[in-house]
């Protein structure tokens, strides 16, 4: 029901035959699926407390940087991308591609770039656009 949500929200899905396939697995072996949740709003729920203002979290694992935007609590923009390495970098340039292709914000500064998953703790998040700034939160989930 497209009226039921008046603010933009975010929505996964998976296939259906996936979904199928996991719960025969885990049932043929005497087993139960609690819940199936994808990674990045799993990440995101459970790191909501710790986000302030406005801002972006991007998820780090193998292979892939997942990216969500949001501002004045609504959600702009989520984009998932493939990388060389999932690290700080890739999440800066994924960010800088992503804001180069919505209209520009009202107010930059005092934006946040947070960072989760496989990335190095220690290492600086370099190169990051006007009025942002970035921080890492815990390591691998």
């Amino acid at each position: 029901d497209r009226d039921a949500i008046c603010l933009p929200s975010l929505g996964v899905a998976l296939p259906a035959a996936l979904e199928a396939a996991l719960k025969g697995f885990v049932g043929s072996r005497g087993l139960r699926l609690v819940a199936l949740e994808p990674a990045f709003p799993r990440s995101y729920n459970r790191l909501r407390p710790r986000l302030r203002g406005d801002g972006a979290l991007a998820r780090l694992e193998a292979g892939r940087v997942t990216l969500g935007l949001w501002q004045g609590g609504q959600w702009r923009a989520v984009r998932s991308q493939p990388v060389a390495r999932a690290d700080a970098a890739a999440a800066v340039a994924c960010l800088v591609t992503l804001l180069a292709t919505l209209p520009p914000a009202a107010e930059t500064a005092g934006n946040t770039l947070y960072l989760c998953g496989a990335a190095d703790s220690a290492a600086p998040i370099d190169a990051l656009p006007a009025g942002w700034r970035g921080v890492h939160l815990e390591g691998g989930e």
